[in-house]
Parts: structure tokens; C-alpha cells; sequence
């Protein structure tokens, strides 16, 4: 039985001042469920001086001695009333009964289950004297396990058990319902003779094969919905509720049918939604599931698609000129001013320029170089309200569906202190068997709104896409794998992947192994590669591109102390690291003139470039000293530490070691000013460009090392 989840309850249902407490008693042969004051008195449904606030209402329950708290429903003044429907017997797990979508439909409310999570109420307001009709309860059909479901429907001197536990796919709050809706469930409930029936639509012939067809229902305006259910059987726009995204299919095919049902049902066979329970009986009179979900449609058409007409509906926009033959489409096309005010100034960021609400990144990396060890250690750092490489984080429950088994996934937990976080949850390549990666990843996106999680890591795509062989190189697979992700972008997740390199490697945003086409869906790009850095086996070069201002460009990181640092770009570490090396290997002042940048260069294996602009920063920051006097002839300059001994280094402490963006920028020379072959001159008193002597190449600016003719 469920608990009452008070937040999931609507604020409007928590103002009204008429809920009771209820508890379970025998009576005779069976059980029933009366309901009480909080003070332990019977309520009664028609006597407002025996209902309670919520505050009080839940309070008594939580105080214990009550199975849950209840709602009478009934006169709200102002010519309006708080009414309800029962819907008993109707799920199935989590599969509402195809008639109960239909209902739901009509009034479009705030719906939740029931306590014994088999059935589902909802309430509505309606306006007094708009009810319509005096019967009050029905049995609709008995299943195959002799279950019978049934429906009760009530204006007034009722109470219904509240839970809380929203329905996914009906709205938060509850709506107001007119006489048109209460009247169209009353008739499918009771079907009065005073309620006028529906006539469907006259059949219109569709003189087009089915490929034809097809193809001007995918190029309507909702078309693109209609293919996600056609073609991929997705269930994410519809609260992963399969009967109601089967209701919707069904009423789509049938309105582009001319309403004929037998085609329909032709066409619904070969979508993705089909299954065996289509043809499953499910009414007394032996209608099938299929038959029903048809006739449930039927019952919704007010007109069908004609080929000679003229369409502007906007539910179903295609114009077809009569008799021209040609074909034009309505688009939603926006201005820039309506674009812009649909969307952010600023993206949603979980991780500034890493990976924001509403889109995909995409890591790739070569097998064993770090990628889940990075994704946890931005996920440790987000869940832990703290910044991943002096980036800013936005805190949110994670959901993490990784192709690695438990062992190995839990020494990786461990290893950035993850292993007790609770809002990490955690799916396994080899606990979903064979199911579908659609279903998969619509089944995760329902989850996390659940557990309130807004991102959803898949690591490896290519295992959970369950891509072989050659697919991986083909572009309709590679967008079949990222389409459902889309779908959960669409629906605000931020979705962050990774993708194995290819061999060969590549350039950033062509090095994932397989099509172009992951990268081209991706709206940030990012590869992470062994960084070149001699010593450093934990060091890690982490590039990035992506369609937002803001994606860090080149970054060197470093795992340390259970998290990743940035150490800044790829020029300031190895410029910084050219500073360590000098402070550390220059001898002190009393050993002047100290040698010189060639010898410099052969005792720390720096780039020649990279070390003269090392000395001169060093040299004017006052850390070292160039001396004359150095050389065979005396005219060189050699360099030596500028106080009494070493000069203590500043490597360990420096704040590059500063997180990234804040390093300082440092030019690198550019390609015309690095080595050039020597070229034989005679030589002058002042150098201008590369001069040889005696093998060894000077360059405009460079002190001289020797001077020999």
C-alpha cells in the first residue's frame, strides 16, 4: 500500500478546507475504508463541520493510527465544484487500461494512484448544473485473469483516498472540466440514452500506396512526433505510458486514413509500437486491445485527411492543392526576437563550458586513458557543490549508465570518493539484458524525473547502442543511437557520453571512432589524450570545441589527492615547468658568469625558444641574473641564480596550479622564429637574423654563446 507523499500533492487540493484521515476495517464478509476526523470521530461526506484542514488531516496520520488521509468532494461557492473519477482495477504494473487513457484524456486533470497502486483517481473542477447524469458507478470490462475493472464518477457527498503519487502522464495541477469533456466520459461510461452518440466521420478514400502516405504524415508539422512513434516506438513525450502513446498513433494513422479503420490498423502492425497484446482479448464481448485503442480513436475524430482539401488546421497543418498535384507543408517557422525569447541568454550550465541542461558533450578518449575517471570526478565535484577545474557546478542527482562491471565500477567509485553517495544512481550494461537502447534511455529519462535528476552520463555509447562490427561506421546507425538522446536533450537533461578514439586518432571532433555523425549531433566536443609531458604519467591534455562560448580550448590536468587539477594550457605548463627546471639546475651567485642558454638547453631538454623566454621572465622578476663574461672569448652571457644559494621554487605552490581559466596567457613564438638550417654570413656587429658559427645557429635577440671566426 502506498504512503502519502504529501509534496506530490497540488497546492490548490492542500488550500481546500475539507480533508478527513481514513483506515481500513472489517465489516462483515469484507473490508472498507471509512473516514475520520483527526480526532478519531467519524467524518461524514455531508457534514462540513466534520472535515479537517491538510496541515491537520497529516499531522493525525503521521501521529500514526490512520492508513492515509482522504478529500470530500463537493461545493467549492462561486457556482463551482470539486468533482472526481475512480478508475479501480485499471494498471497492469505500470500499463493503464487502453480505456482509462481515454478517460484521463477527456479531462486532461491531475491524476494519482491509488493506495493499492492498481487503480488511478483524478479530480477536476467543474462549474454547478454542467453534471450530466445521475448514475454513479460501472463495471467497464473483465480481463483475462478475471479481474473486473471498473469506474466511479462523483460531483458531490464523496470523499476519495489522496496519496500523492502523481500519474506521469496528467498534469500537475488540477484543471477545470466542461460540460462537453464531463459529458463525453460520462457517455463512455454509461452510455445514456439522453447522451447523443458519436457518429464518426464519413470514410474518404486515400488513393495513395503506403510509402506515399507515410511520407506526407512525417513532412507535417507533427510529423516529426509521429515517426518517433512510428519508426522508434518512443514513449518520452507521453510519459513512457504505452497505451497512451498507442491511443495517439492509432488517432493519427486513422485521421491520415480517411478514417479508414482496416488500413490503420494495417499500418499500426508495422510501427514500433506494435506488440502481441494488440490482438489480446480485453472486453467482455471479445474485443481486442487493437480494437479498442481504434475505437477509442474513432471516438475522437471530428473530420479525416482528404487529398482534395486544403488544410490549416494546427493540430494537423498540410495544405494539398486540389488537382495542382503538388505539395506544400505549413513550418513553424520563428523570427529571431521569438527564438531568442524561447531560450536562455545563458545556458543552463551544470559544469561551466563542460555540459549544460538541454544539450549533449560528447568525451572521446583511447581505452585505459581516464575517461570514467574524469566523468566522476566532475560528477564528485557538481554532487559536492564545488568547482572541477575552476569551473563553476550546478548540484543535481546523477543518473550513470556504465558498460564496466561492478568491480571494476566500484574500485573507480572508491577512487573519487563516490562509493556512499546516494545521489549517484547507477545502471549496468549487463543488468538490462536485451532490451532495446530506446527503451532503455526513455525508461532513464522517466527515472530521473522521478529521483529529480537534469543529467544522464552514458559510458560507453557504442556498448549501450549495442553498435558491432561496422555500424558504428555508419551514419543512419550513429543517428538512430544519438536520437533518443536527443529526445531526453529536448526534454531539458543534460546528457554527457563517451566514445571510444579510433586507432589512428584524429583531430578533435573527427577522433571518435566511427561516422562524423555523433560528433555532428554533439553540441560540445571534447577528447582527453596522455599529455606530453615528460615524468608526469598522471597528466592528461583535455581539449574541447562546442557551439557555446565558454568550452575550454586546451587544458592540462593532473590527478591528484583523489581529484583533477588544472594546471592551466599546454603553454603555460610547459612554461612553468621550464621555470622549475632552471631555478633547480642554476647554479648560485658565486659561480658567476653560470653557463649559458645552450647548455641550459642540453641540461634541462627544453625547447630552445621556450627556455630564452623562461630566462628573460625569470630575470625581470628578479629570480635569476645574466652575467657577462661567459664563453671561450668572454663575450657571452651566463646565467646563475640571483640570491645567496638555490632560490626556492615556486612550482609546487603556484596557483596554475591556478584553475583554469585564470592562468595567465604567455605568447609562444611563432613558426618563423623557431629553428631555422644555418645560413653562412659574414658576420656583423649587430645580428638581425640567424647567423652559423661554427655550427651553432644564432637568432635576432639571442646572446651570443661564442664568438669564433
Amino acid at each position: 500500500m502506498l504512503p502519502v507523499n504529501a509534496p506530490g500533492i497540488p497546492g490548490e487540493l492542500k488550500a481546500l478546507p475539507q480533508w478527513v484521515c481514513w483506515r481500513w476495517e472489517e465489516r462483515g464478509d469484507g473490508w472498507t475504508k471509512p473516514p475520520f476526523q483527526p480526532s478519531g470521530v467519524y467524518a461524514a461526506s455531508t457534514d462540513s463541520a466534520t472535515w479537517s484542514t491538510f496541515e491537520e488531516a497529516v499531522a493525525a496520520y503521521q501521529r500514526g493510527g490512520y492508513d492515509g488521509v482522504g478529500l470530500m468532494l463537493g461545493e467549492l461557492g462561486d457556482e463551482t465544484a470539486l468533482g472526481g473519477i475512480d478508475l479501480d482495477k485499471v494498471l497492469q504494473g505500470d500499463v493503464l487500461a487502453p480505456w482509462a487513457v481515454e478517460i484521463l484524456a477527456h479531462l486532461n486533470t491531475y491524476a494519482e494512484k491509488s493506495p493499492s497502486t492498481t487503480g488511478v483517481k483524478a479530480f477536476f473542477t467543474y462549474t454547478t448544473g454542467t453534471w450530466p447524469g445521475e448514475r454513479r458507478r460501472t463495471p467497464v470490462r473483465v480481463r483475462d485473469d478475471g479481474v473486473e475493472e471498473g469506474a466511479e464518477f462523483y460531483p458531490h457527498s464523496r470523499y476519495f483516498t489522496t496519496t500523492g503519487w502523481h500519474w506521469p502522464s496528467s498534469p500537475r495541477n488540477v484543471q477545470h472540466a466542461d460540460g462537453d469533456a464531463l459529458a463525453k466520459v460520462y457517455h463512455l461510461l454509461f452510455g445514456d440514452a439522453d447522451q447523443v452518440a458519436h457518429e464518426p466521420p464519413p470514410v474518404v478514400p486515400v488513393n495513395l500506396n503506403d510509402v506515399e502516405l507515410l511520407s506526407r504524415v512525417f513532412a507535417s508539422r507533427n510529423g516529426e512526433g509521429i515517426r518517433a512513434l512510428y519508426e522508434h516506438g518512443d514513449l518520452s513525450a507521453y510519459g513512457d505510458d504505452h497505451s497512451r502513446a498507442d491511443l495517439s498513433l492509432a488517432g493519427h494513422l486513422l485521421w491520415w486514413c480517411g478514417g479508414d479503420t482496416g488500413r490503420a490498423d494495417r499500418l499500426f502492425r508495422q510501427s514500433a509500437l506494435f506488440r502481441e497484446k494488440w490482438d489480446r482479448r480485453h472486453r467482455g464481448d471479445g474485443a481486442a486491445y487493437g480494437q479498442m485503442t481504434l475505437e477509442a480513436a474513432e471516438r475522437g475524430l471530428k473530420d479525416v485527411y482528404d487529398p482534395d482539401r486544403t488544410y490549416s488546421d494546427s493540430g494537423r497543418v498540410l495544405s494539398t492543392q486540389a488537382g495542382a498535384g503538388n505539395l506544400s507543408q505549413s513550418l513553424p517557422f520563428r523570427t529571431a526576437p521569438e527564438l531568442s525569447a524561447l531560450t536562455p541568454e545563458r545556458p543552463d550550465w551544470i559544469v561551466d563550458g563542460l555540459l549544460a541542461r538541454g544539450s549533449i558533450s560528447e568525451l572521446n578518449a583511447k581505452v585505459k586513458v581516464g575517461k570514467t575517471t574524469l566523468i566522476l570526478a566532475m560528477i564528485a565535484a557538481q554532487l559536492r557543490g564545488e568547482s572541477f577545474l575552476g569551473l563553476a557546478t550546478q548540484r543535481t542527482p546523477v543518473l550513470y549508465l556504465t558498460e564496466e562491471r561492478a568491480p571494476s565500477f566500484r574500485a573507480v567509485l572508491e577512487r573519487v570518493g563516490l562509493a556512499s553517495e546516494e545521489r549517484l544512481h547507477i545502471l549496468s550494461r549487463t543488468d538490462v539484458g536485451d532490451m532495446s537502447w530506446p527503451v532503455v534511455a526513455s525508461l532513464a529519462v522517466q527515472y530521473a524525473r522521478e529521483v529529480g535528476a537534469t543529467m544522464l552520463v552514458v559510458d560507453t555509447l557504442g556498448r549501450w547502442a549495442g553498435l558491432k562490427d561496422d555500424s558504428e561506421n555508419n551514419a543512419g546507425s550513429a543517428m538512430e543511437a544519438m536520437a533518443p538522446l536527443e529526445t531526453a536533450g529536448a526534454q531539458g537533461m543534460a546528457v554527457f557520453i563517451s566514445r571510444h578514439d579510433r586507432k589512428s586518432g584524429g583531430e578533435l571532433g573527427d577522433s571518435g571512432r566511427g561516422s562524423s555523425a555523433f560528433s555532428g549531433v554533439s553540441d560540445i566536443v571534447l577528447s582527453l589524450r596522455r599529455a606530453d609531458t615528460e615524468g608526469h604519467p598522471s597528466r592528461r591534455l583535455l581539449q574541447g570545441v562546442g557551439r557555446f562560448e565558454g568550452v575550454p580550448e586546451k587544458l592540462v590536468v593532473e590527478w591528484r589527492d583523489r581529484q583533477y587539477v588544472a594546471l592551466g594550457d599546454s603553454v603555460d605548463v610547459e612554461r612553468k615547468e621550464v621555470r622549475e627546471k632552471l631555478l633547480n639546475v642554476l647554479p648560485g651567485p658565486d659561480t658567476r658568469p653560470g653557463p649559458m642558454q645552450g647548455a641550459l638547453v642540453e641540461m634541462t631538454g627544453c625547447k630552445r625558444s621556450t627556455l630564452r623566454r623562461a630566462l628573460e621572465e625569470l630575470e625581470k622578476e628578479g629570480h635569476i641574473r645574466k652575467n657577462p663574461g661567459a664563453g671561450k672569448t668572454g663575450r657571452g652571457f651566463g646565467y646563475t641564480l640571483a640570491g645567496q644559494g638555490k632560490s626556492e621554487s615556486t612550482y609546487g605552490k603556484d596557483p596554475g596550479m591556478f584553475p583554469f581559466p585564470h592562468v595567465p596567457s604567455v605568447d609562444v613564438p611563432t613558426a618563423d622564429s623557431r629553428v631555422r638550417p644555418p645560413r653562412h654570413k659574414p658576420l656583423e656587429s649587430s645580428v638581425s637574423s640567424p647567423q652559423s658559427l661554427g655550427g651553432h645557429t644564432l637568432y635576432p635577440g639571442e646572446e651570443e654563446e661564442e664568438w669564433t671566426g
